[in-house]
């Protein structure tokens, strides 16, 4: 499959969107996913090797997965990074906008093609059969983590401390067979190219300053979510270009 990766738009080649998610359906991102973490160089503990057949449909026909050889584990693809301003929680920053002349919708659409949907923004997660997947809690869970990032990834650094954190639970599901793989948060961190959502001191940057809330609550703080995001998801488009470019 010949695909430009450094310029791809998969909502342009998702088929049926905006009805339809990438993660679910976009041949070409999993292939992205394939060409990452199959067989990646890197040591770790036990090295991900997917079967390479196409379409990878689940057993109910509604998703893409990349399957291990062996048959026994399945992966999704997820979007790590949301825009949040079509929430009705959000209203008051729409508002704010098309009181500064700014126009919401354009704005998400413009985000959306040179932000959210770039290679940078997406990571894969197991899934079991009939079980919960850590993609679906980690944005629904009882608000404490609405799909932000840096917060999921805070979990798994304090899972991997041993330490309580509102993922616990979910990670726990999956540990063995995906987190196990790592020898530490940090073998995590490098295989799958996150070294932008940490500090010098190696704590998880937050996307929001406000730890009271979950979700910007101003125009100004919403605006500084967006560049930061943006910020992080170029530089690690750029380390997916590289990657791939190694393994050609």
């Amino acid at each position: 499959m010949d695909i430009d990766f450094s310029t791809i738009c998969f909502i342009d080649c998702t088929p049926d969107y905006p009805y339809a998610d990438p993660d679910a359906v976009c041949e070409e991102l999993r292939e992205m996913h394939y060409r990452l973490y199959s067989r990646y160089d890197l040591h770790i503990i036990r090295p991900f090797s997917f079967e390479k057949k196409y379409p990878l449909l689940s057993p109910d026909g509604q998703y893409f997965y990349l399957y291990e050889a062996n048959g026994n584990n399945r992966f999704g693809s997820d979007t790590m990074n949301s825009l949040y301003l079509y929430y009705e929680a959000l209203q008051n920053i729409r508002y704010e906008m098309i009181k500064c002349g700014r126009n919401p919708e354009s704005e998400m659409e413009n985000s959306r093609r040179n932000i959210i949907y770039r290679p940078g923004n997406f990571i894969i997660f197991p899934k079991k059969d009939k079980k919960v997947s850590i993609n679906v809690v980690r944005g629904n869970y009882r608000g404490k983590i609405k799909d932000r990032f840096d917060l999921t990834l805070d979990c798994i650094k304090k899972q991997y401390e041993s330490r309580d954190n509102s993922l616990s639970w979910i990670l726990q599901e999956y540990w063995d067979e995906f987190f196990g793989r790592f020898y530490d948060f940090n073998e995590y961190v490098h295989f799958f190219m996150l070294e932008d959502y940490l500090d010098e001191k190696n704590e998880v940057i937050r996307l929001i300053d406000n730890e009271e809330h979950i979700l910007p609550k101003t125009l100004e703080e919403y605006d500084e979510y967006i560049k930061r995001i943006s910020s992080i998801i170029d530089k690690r488009t750029q380390k997916i270009l590289n990657r791939l470019k190694s393994k050609i």
